[in-house]
């Protein structure tokens, strides 16, 4: 059909990542360093969920109960976390046992500030430990600019 399908490869053999009833997913677009967690999008044949697969757990879909469609773009090395978009241009972060949260709103909910007129489009890349994130997205001149976010960044000295 011309459709991709995640695999992964095991002692020189490829395998795969097949969802619990059998069904494939779409692409794979990251894993993490040690090969225990890999993400992608289109979790079962054209699903609307990004996807984690881990040993311990096999393929799960993450994303929001929603219109739109999300696609994982990478994860923290311990698969803990994962970031990507979706197909409305919306950033996403999922963290296990707390669930997917648009990023903006995950930011918002900490205080952040978001420079007024820019528009947040994709968080791409995520560091190894899964505290700083980068992204992009349009500025208020309708420019394409980076973003990065330190998720557990001290605290910045009050202005005076």
């Amino acid at each position: 059909t011309g459709e991709r399908s995640a695999a992964k490869w095991v002692n020189g053999v490829e395998e795969l990542i097949l969802t619990p009833d059998g069904s494939i997913n779409g692409e794979a677009q990251a894993v993490s360093a040690d090969g225990n967690a890999i993400v992608g999008g289109n979790y079962g044949y054209l699903g609307h969920d990004a996807w984690i697969w881990t040993p311990a757990t096999g393929v799960q879909p993450i994303g929001l109960t929603s219109h739109e469609s999300f696609t994982a773009l990478d994860v923290s090395d311990d698969g803990k976390t994962v970031v990507g978009f979706t197909d409305h241009n919306r950033p996403f972060i999922w963290r296990q046992g707390k669930g997917t949260f648009y990023f903006l709103n995950f930011l918002r909910s900490r205080g952040a500030v978001v420079p007024d007129g820019f528009r947040m489009i994709a968080a791409s890349l995520i560091s190894a430990d899964g505290n700083t994130i980068y992204g992009w997205g349009f500025n208020a001149a309708l420019l394409v600019e980076l973003f990065k976010c330190e998720l557990n960044a001290p605290a910045a000295p009050p202005r005076r």
